[in-house]
């Protein structure tokens, strides 16, 4: 469709690179864990290419609640910086999604110019993330527990694009959310 977006599921996992500048912080949380016998001491927790393999401490993350902001307290700094490292790429006045599902709980929407809600049902979520094979039902079911609710979020938000439709619809929405935010910036500016 033409417009950018930066994901911050996909810049998070450069995070967990060997050669990410926060690597190293992530590698001595986990060490750390193991020598509190959190996780296990005999994993290793890194894929063949020594990256850390997040699928292994997947496991961990639902058993243990709070591990999870272990990990989020370096990463979500991190992932923001990042992304306005590469926001600077953009021209004024072009739109850049910055996508998120976590945007609301930390804060980070008061910064932008309009938080958009893509909503979806819940059977819907679970059958796409299914079908796409990147998550299962559990861990779906586990970070929606960390969000607020859809309730609270249409509260703050700017708009609203209703996913529970075919891609073409979608599309359609978003083109028209996209025209319409375009208006509102050549107004502002």
């Amino acid at each position: 469709m033409g417009y950018s977006v930066l994901n911050s599921d996909i810049i998070a996992k450069e995070a967990y690179k060997k050669d990410s500048s926060i690597y190293n912080k992530l590698f001595g949380l986990i060490d750390s864990l193991k020598q509190k016998k959190i996780l296990e001491e005999s994993e290793t927790y890194l894929d063949s290419s020594m990256n850390i393999d997040t699928k292994k401490l997947i496991p961990y993350f639902i058993r243990y609640k709070n591990l999870l902001d272990d990990f989020e307290s370096i990463i979500h700094p991190w992932v923001y910086e990042r992304f306005l490292n590469l926001a600077t790429n953009y021209q004024n006045g072009e739109i850049l999604f910055f996508e998120s599902s976590l945007l609301v709980e930390i804060n980070w929407y008061e910064r932008l110019h309009s938080l958009v809600l893509v909503s979806c049902n819940t059977d819907i979520r679970h059958q796409r993330l299914i079908q796409r094979g990147s998550q299962s039902v559990e861990l779906s079911n586990f970070l929606e527990s960390r969000q607020f609710s859809e309730e609270q979020k249409k509260k703050l938000c700017s708009y609203i694009i209703d996913s529970n439709c075919s891609m073409d619809e979608l599309k359609s929405q978003v083109k028209m959310l996209c025209l319409k935010i375009m208006d509102e910036i050549n107004i502002k500016n």
